[in-house]
């Protein structure tokens, strides 16, 4: 029997606390058996600083910490993205993907992650272009959050669609040569600025308890372990809103916008298991299951095998209230092949609803933005004709 090949994975953070302590605390609980991925090394650089003194409510803010290469004076190779290598500063983050890259053309690591924020970088197109690029066979992913990494902590706690101006609304009065701003702590009615929440993250998580302070020693990830699995439902469905609000732009110029829950699921031993949000009257196809939600509230399964049973197994809908208190209903089913059995949910009402089938995590709401993106679905479906006879009878009643 072949010996399996052992994985080695960098994940190279923006930031040089939260996000590595995070991730190290992942990385303890791979050690220590909680998740099994396999035979893994990981890298996370910069490390998480053990012994450091940081003094509370301070981060680094205006002054672009370059991130510290895993092997130091190394000549990195972009003429491939149309930089020229003689150039000693790289705009970030278009940096931490060619040096994830250049990991990956040594053959040091043979998965490679990006961690990084909006931040109003200069590069974010240029980088999100060359993590396209592949190396090796392998591609850098990208792991990408705005307006921070603290707005991924949040989704464990609320559904939340919010473009938040910054991670910590900070103190106006510091000096302008200091390298480090204080963050004034919104939501503690200490500062006359403090927004409450209206602007910065931190402001919302402290006026609603999640977290004091997300720059301190404490690992975030002891804050949302048990709440994983809601974060990548809550993720999938802001990436379905952002798609609905600000299609026009790209994803890295969105706010808010994310995907650094994939790296989560990686880590985590979930990127098997697919979370997605549904549009109401659509059909959609997932290998062997045909699914469509109907704007009168009624679920049709369809068993789209020619000559296998698809078995619907009891309690596969979970109803879920604004406050996430769950119900868990329906009935267990085996279905015949080419055949479709529709389930009537109007009984039971809630904020949205969790179809749950395999590694399949659908999800779906009856409320506007769901109503909104049927129609648009149906506009979509209109040929060039029936588009303009809709024009001519809306103009007509607007007259």
């Amino acid at each position: 029997m072949a010996k399996s090949i052992k994985q080695t994975i960098l994940i190279i953070c923006e930031g040089e606390s939260t996000e590595p302590r995070f991730f190290d605390s992942i990385r303890d609980e791979i050690l220590n058996g909680v998740y099994n991925i396999g035979d893994v090394e990981i890298k996370i650089s910069p490390e998480p600083k053990v012994d450091e003194s940081e003094e509370e409510g301070v981060e680094e803010v205006e002054v672009i910490t370059e991130h510290k290469a895993v092997r130091p004076k190394r000549q990195v190779k972009i003429a491939s993205v149309g930089v020229e290598p003689e150039q000693e500063k790289i705009p970030l983050p278009l940096k931490w993907v060619l040096e994830g890259q250049q990991e990956l053309r040594d053959g040091t690591y043979n998965e490679v992650w990006t961690v990084f924020d909006h931040d109003n970088h200069p590069a974010r197109k240029e980088a999100f272009e060359a993590a396209a690029i592949e190396i090796n066979g392998s591609k850098v992913n990208i792991a990408f959050t705005s307006i921070s990494f603290e707005y991924y902590l949040l989704l464990h706690f609320e559904r939340l669609y919010k473009p938040f101006k910054t991670s910590e609304c900070r103190d106006k009065n510091n000096p302008k040569k200091s390298k480090r701003k204080k963050s004034i702590l919104c939501g503690t009615n200490k500062h006359i600025d403090d927004c409450h929440g209206e602007h910065c993250i931190g402001g919302h998580a402290r006026i609603n308890n999640y977290w004091t302070d997300s720059k301190d020693k404490i690992s975030k990830y002891l804050l949302v372990k048990d709440k994983l699995e809601i974060g990548f439902e809550i993720a999938a469905w802001l990436r379905y809103i952002s798609s609905l609000k600000e299609s026009e732009l790209q994803e890295y110029d969105r706010n808010p916008y994310l995907t650094t829950d994939r790296i989560v699921k990686r880590l985590t031993g979930n990127d098997h298991r697919s979370w997605q949000w549904l549009s109401l009257d659509f059909e959609y196809k997932f290998e062997d299951l045909g699914i469509l939600i109907d704007s009168n509230k009624r679920l049709a399964i369809t068993n789209l095998h020619h000559s296998k049973s698809l078995l619907l197994k009891r309690n596969s809908i979970i109803k879920i209230s604004s406050d996430n208190t769950r119900r868990a209903f329906g009935n267990q089913s085996l279905m015949s092949p080419q055949t479709t059995e529709f389930i009537d949910i109007s009984a039971f009402p809630a904020e949205w609803y969790l179809f749950q089938h395999e590694n399949y995590n659908l999800m779906f709401s009856f409320n506007d933005y769901a109503k909104i993106s049927s129609i648009i679905n149906k506009l979509f479906s209109l040929s060039h004709k029936e588009l303009s006879e809709l024009y001519n009878i809306l103009k007509s009643q607007l007259k």
